[in-house]
Formats: C-alpha cells, sequence, structure tokens
C-alpha cells in the first residue's frame, strides 16, 4: 500500500501539485483504518468458532454441535429463546 503512494508521489515531483497525491494517500490510509476495526473482530469471531468446533487433527467434534430445541429460526425465535431462559418465562 505505501509502495503505491510512493510511487504516486514520485510521479508528483515533476508536477506542480502534489499536494493531491498526498491526499489520495492519506484519503486510502482513512478508509484502512475505518476498515480494520470493523472487519478484524468478525474474522477473530470465525476464526475462534472454527477454533472451537475443531480438535488438533481437523475433525470436527460433533459433541460441541447442539441441535435446535424448535423448529423455529431467525432472530426472533432466538430472541424468544434467550428471554425465556433470562427470565424463566416462555413467549411463545
Amino acid at each position: 500500500m505505501m509502495g503505491a503512494c510512493r510511487r504516486l508521489s514520485r510521479a508528483c515531483m515533476g508536477c506542480f501539485m502534489p499536494v493531491p497525491c498526498k491526499a489520495f494517500c492519506w484519503r486510502v490510509l482513512g478508509l484502512y483504518h475505518h476498515l480494520y476495526p470493523t472487519t478484524a473482530p468478525a474474522v477473530a469471531t470465525i476464526l475462534l468458532a472454527v477454533l472451537s468446533l475443531i480438535d488438533d487433527k481437523h475433525r470436527l467434534r460433533s459433541e460441541r454441535l447442539q441441535p435446535r430445541a424448535n423448529a423455529a429460526k431467525g432472530a426472533v425465535a432466538w430472541l424468544a429463546a434467550q428471554a425465556s431462559q433470562v427470565r424463566g418465562v416462555g413467549l411463545v
């Protein structure tokens, strides 16, 4: 990434407008600074989930998988299950 910025800044050395090249480099750097905090936790979560489901020989540990208790799917069913666990009362 920095190599591209260096090439752009070298290309702008001979011209009278080096500021737009540097502004472009800072814009790209800023985009990466905004991208990292959102993608790093997602990648880490997926990696931890995969590592918790496989053993050291890369076999699936089926005892760690839990079957669904009900046939309902989606976020509403999950929220109802969570609320029933917390309060001890079922919503469905």
